[in-house]
């Protein structure tokens, strides 16, 4: 006799702070990628705004930086996404994207101090911190 285990049909319930957050990397995500597509397309003139303040990058530079920043919001939708369905590769990818973007963003604020680098930081450092350190959090992908 073959004995046959069923599998539970109890659904992981999701917090409503990781869908925030997933619509946060949504967010993250379209923002990226007009960026990319900005960058690609229109790298001429931001050329000449990088010559005035010092820098120099050629068009292919620009284009390759461009087109990394857009796979960069392509990977955030699909992290975002993943998020929302409870996938554990997700929650780990957000703590580390957090974690880069973050530092990204604190280095910046040494530079040039700007409304929007200090929301985008406050807001991966909380995000960080939610997906490392909450209970609710940690059980969701567990």
């Amino acid at each position: 006799m073959h004995i046959v285990k069923k599998r539970s049909k109890t659904k992981r319930v999701i917090p409503v702070w990781i869908k925030v957050i997933s619509v946060i990397y949504f967010i993250y995500a379209f923002l990226n990628v007009l960026a990319g597509i900005s960058i690609t397309f229109f790298g001429n003139r931001l050329d000449v705004i990088l010559a005035d303040i010092g820098l120099s990058m050629t068009l292919a530079m620009l284009t390759v930086v461009g087109l990394f920043v857009a796979a960069l919001g392509v990977f955030y939708f699909f992290v975002g996404k993943e998020l929302w369905k409870g996938k554990s590769w997700a929650r780990i990818a957000a703590m580390i994207l957090s974690s880069v973007s973050g530092l990204f963003y604190l280095i910046n604020l040494f530079y040039v101090v700007d409304f929007f680098a200090v929301v985008v930081l406050i807001t991966d450092v909380a995000i960080l911190l939610y997906l490392l350190f909450n209970k609710d959090a940690k059980k969701a992908f567990s």
